[in-house]
């Protein structure tokens, strides 16, 4: 079975300023703490590693949690689990913001680059207790 991770027609690359690809970190611990804890330090971890990912034709950035917050920063979901623990889950976005005049192939290039790098990043970080996914936009 196929799972489609994206699909993009040629202009909207070529036209666009830049792509989001959605992530989704789901943290579990004992207490909302903990899991607010955890997860910072996750997103903290997440922000260094793309602030140092040479992707060609463009850059990478993580929606903004300290200044010039907005709706799409991310959106954040505490939940009681029935083992006793708890749950935060906090949807957010990367941000690939193209070079100003990359070609289509590559913005392409950025494009699939970028997805490997996500898909590896999320298997690297995600524990028994923290998962980060990629999502379908």
């Amino acid at each position: 079975m196929m799972n489609y991770l994206l699909t993009l027609d040629a202009l909207s690359i070529a036209s666009s300023k830049q792509l989001s690809f959605p992530l989704t970190l789901t943290c579990c611990q004992r207490d909302f703490h903990h899991a607010l804890t955890t997860t910072w330090q996750i997103v903290s971890t997440l922000r260094r590693s793309l602030g140092g990912f040479d992707v060609m034709h463009g850059k990478l950035l993580l929606a903004d949690f300290n200044e010039d917050i907005s709706a799409e920063s991310g959106q954040f979901t505490f939940q009681c689990l029935a083992d006793g623990q708890v749950q935060l889950d906090v949807q957010s976005n990367v941000q690939l913001i193209f070079d100003f005049q990359s070609t289509l192939w590559q913005r392409l290039e950025a494009v699939s680059s970028t997805l490997d790098y996500l898909q590896q990043l999320c298997q690297l970080q995600s524990t028994e207790l923290c998962r980060i996914a990629l999502n379908n936009p």
